[in-house]
């Protein structure tokens, strides 16, 4: 980070649920760093002398007895980010009693029981230096409304993005890299509409890491969103050179604030125009390599890991956030 060490927080504390390898750890470049979640395992480090990861108990969600703890590992953060959803897993109680500032990083609101008002609760029963949504843009007027004012917008802050430069095509395929659990219906009706219109279509599941490399080889990967959520595979596709191809979201999901259709990314609203794009991309690959480069040279010169992090900080220090990461009203 271009940050001065002087407003740069020197130690970070993320606590989320899902693996520690999933997210991008350190938050902050440059940052001593702990990961807490009920998915991950301990590990203490012992070329560094110090704990990197914790599994997250149940007893831990309070705010005293989570401070105890950190108490004994010997690191006192003076930045905490809590990445929660309504799965109530991370939801940690009675901050005050944690040192440093607190960031509330909000998951997804567009699904599980009540997510809006669970998540609405949460936010507003503790003090926050910054509330912010990182797949549902959409719905930050809500909590603006519920009387929470420092919002922020971090589209996908937390995600491990792999940088691989656009390159030679080695792979003729549809890729679509993600879950086709019974909770995606509107994922499988794509899916098997074009399967039935013989699409050669590659259907994985794969670690980040190998799953940027499917982006980078394809020639199209495929997005289907869930209830207009801006999803993580939109900026790793993005960020690992990959020709986008995503259905549209509404306008004030961000996804065309960040990118712009037909330079960036392809975009459809319904299985027919998935298949015609599909066919036109095919038909015209020098506009294909076009719009690979020109997504990733976005995504990292406009809201790479640096450029979101530069913008937490500065609003940490109580300056306005970038046009682009300002919450709607």
């Amino acid at each position: 980070m271009n940050t001065s060490n002087s407003i740069l927080p020197k130690k970070v504390l993320l606590i989320a649920q899902a693996p520690a390898q999933f997210y991008r750890i350190p938050l902050l470049e440059g940052t001593q760093h702990l990961f807490i979640g009920p998915d991950t395992d301990d590990h203490f480090d012992q070329h560094g002398a110090s704990w990197q990861r914790l599994k997250l108990h149940n007893s831990w969600k309070d705010g005293c007895q989570l401070n105890a703890i950190l108490n004994k590992t010997g690191f006192k953060p003076d930045l905490i980010a809590i990445k929660a959803d309504a799965s109530k897993r991370t939801h940690i109680y009675n901050l005050d009693a944690l040192p440093g500032k607190k960031i509330l990083l909000m998951g997804d609101t567009h699904h599980m029981e009540n997510p809006l008002r669970v998540m609405l609760d949460y936010a507003r029963s503790e003090a926050w230096s910054l509330v912010s949504s990182e797949h549902d843009r959409h719905h930050l007027p809500l909590f603006r409304e519920a009387g929470l004012n420092n919002l922020i917008w971090l589209p996908c802050y937390t995600m491990n993005p792999y940088r691989h430069p656009p390159s030679e095509v080695v792979d003729n395929r549809v890729v679509f890299v993600g879950s086709l659990s019974p909770h995606h219906i509107y994922r499988q009706h794509v899916i098997n509409e074009l399967q039935k219109w013989h699409v050669k279509l590659y259907i994985a599941s794969a670690h980040q890491a190998e799953a940027a490399k499917l982006y980078n080889s394809s020639f199209i990967s495929l997005n289907i969103s869930l209830n207009s959520d801006l999803n993580f595979r939109v900026m790793e596709v993005l960020a690992a050179g990959g020709c986008l191809l995503t259905d549209r979201l509404g306008p004030d999901s961000g996804l065309d604030l960040l990118f712009t259709e037909d330079i960036h990314y392809i975009g459809y609203s319904s299985v027919e125009e998935a298949l015609k794009k599909i066919k036109w991309l095919k038909d015209h690959p020098g506009i294909r390599n076009k719009i690979a480069y020109a997504g990733f040279e976005r995504f990292w010169g406009t809201i790479s890991p640096d450029i979101q992090s530069r913008a937490l900080v500065s609003c940490l220090q109580g300056m306005s956030a970038p046009e682009i990461f300002k919450a709607p009203h």
